[in-house]
């Protein structure tokens, strides 16, 4: 996912949950599979957290990784259309299997970032 640094990349992600469905702010970590992949999203970008989180499913420590995703259900969803993803899980597959199938143009005569 070092394309990030580079350009948006468009990436499938499981949104089964309703923690997903009524994502309001803070960096997501809530129940998802990360194999049972649903939804196209774009991620944008990416940050770390500077301040504690504010509940349990999106609580994180200072220091926390997230990745920058923008959802194509309007910007009365989540963040004003924005969700901000954990980075860097346990899985190989990210958070809700966002790193599973990542898709990104390469200019010709370019190279791949990843």
């Amino acid at each position: 996912m070092n394309a990030v640094a580079n350009q948006p990349v468009a990436v499938s992600i499981s949104s089964h949950s309703s923690h997903f469905h009524h994502y309001k702010g803070g960096i997501y970590n809530g129940p998802c599979s990360t194999t049972k992949l649903n939804h196209a999203v774009t991620v944008v970008g990416y940050g770390q957290q500077q301040q504690n989180g504010a509940d349990s499913v999106h609580a994180s420590a200072p220091g926390a990784k997230y990745w920058i995703v923008k959802n194509s259900w309007g910007t009365t969803w989540g963040d004003k259309g924005y969700i901000l993803m954990k980075r860097g899980t346990k899985h190989s597959s990210g958070q809700c299997g966002i790193a599973t199938r990542p898709v990104f143009p390469l200019m010709k005569g370019g190279r791949s970032t990843d």
